[in-house]
């Protein structure tokens, strides 16, 4: 009679090339999507402690950049009390160049507070060749 154990290894053993495949394709998809995570982090970090804005680590955590797709376009959501509109409009045209070719500043809006929600504002920064089509 045939063990659990033994019977485990007969499987591995007859199945170790899909394994090893297997476990090489999960650790490389791990090792995309950590990349991208590190640079959509490392992106949001850089653009909002630029000059006009100059955010701490604390107020960087409390804000949002969102990736919009049709067309490209990148969102920034933090609360208003952490710059003047002038500052952000200031921020919004000096990093829009940083961003790389084609962007462009969409909108930069103040979102009204609301019963549990604070004001904050919104700037969405828009690639030219987006907006064409």
């Amino acid at each position: 009679m045939v063990s659990i154990f033994e019977s485990t290894l007969q499987i591995i053993h007859a199945n170790l090339s899909l394994l090893i495949w297997s476990f090489a394709i999960f650790l490389s998809l791990y090792f995309v999507i950590l990349a991208l995570v590190s640079t959509h982090t490392r992106k949001k970090h850089i653009l909002l402690s630029a000059k006009p804005l100059n955010l701490t680590e604390e107020q960087i955590r409390h804000t949002r950049m969102k990736r919009g797709w049709n067309p490209p376009s990148l969102r920034f959501r933090f609360p208003a009390t952490y710059a003047t509109p002038d500052e952000v409009s200031q921020w919004a045209d000096l990093t829009a160049p940083r961003l790389g070719h084609g962007y462009l500043v969409g909108k930069a809006v103040v979102l009204p507070g609301k019963l549990w929600f604070q004001a904050r504002y919104e700037v969405e920064f828009v690639r030219l060749k987006g907006l064409r089509k």
